[in-house]
């Protein structure tokens, strides 16, 4: 919570539009700060705060997978219950419990939450730079393809958020609060 990402009330008032964050892994040693600055720009957003949204960053939680390799597009597991191969996904009450959930079961019930509430996705999409040619251009991770796919099976809209860059200096930026206004 004081790290800004967690937002104990996104599941708790029916009344808010639900935002879900799509975003690369950020708690991880290898990770760009990208997806966090964003989240905690976003949640700290005026009109957001205003408005009451709801913020679902799905990187606060631990993670679990019926996919040994955690996101495999083939893998046939869409976060829905006929697809996930997970054993037990620890639904109490018909919620997942995140750490102990398969993360697509997780993330989708999550989107059908912000379906239910007007809400919609926001897909943060990094640049990555080619060390060999030096140029860049944005890739979503396979995580997100995924979410993407999911978003697109329960019928949420997805916006995307491209990390600020200045292509013809092949030069990338962090997102600030002149990017989330």
């Amino acid at each position: 919570i004081k790290a800004g990402l967690w937002d104990e009330n996104h599941d708790t008032n029916e009344n808010t539009v639900l935002i879900v964050l799509s975003t690369r892994f950020s708690l991880a040693k290898t990770s760009t700060p990208i997806a966090t600055q964003f989240a905690i720009l976003l949640k700290k957003n005026n009109y957001i705060k205003e408005r009451n949204f709801g913020v679902y960053s799905p990187n606060t939680w631990m993670k679990n997978s019926c996919d040994k390799k955690w996101t495999t597009f083939t893998h046939p597991c869409r976060g829905g219950l006929d697809t996930c191969q997970m054993i037990d996904n620890k639904l109490i009450g018909g919620v997942p419990q995140e750490h102990e959930t398969c993360w697509r079961v997780s993330f989708r019930y999550q989107l059908q939450k912000a379906m239910e509430r007007k809400g919609f996705m926001i897909q943060v999409v990094e640049y990555y730079k080619d060390k060999v040619e030096d140029t860049g251009k944005h890739i979503p991770g396979d995580g997100q393809t995924i979410e993407t796919d999911m978003a697109k099976l329960v019928g949420c809209k997805v916006f995307r958020a491209y990390q600020p860059c200045v292509k013809s200096m092949n030069a990338v930026q962090d997102f600030d609060e002149y990017n989330i206004n």
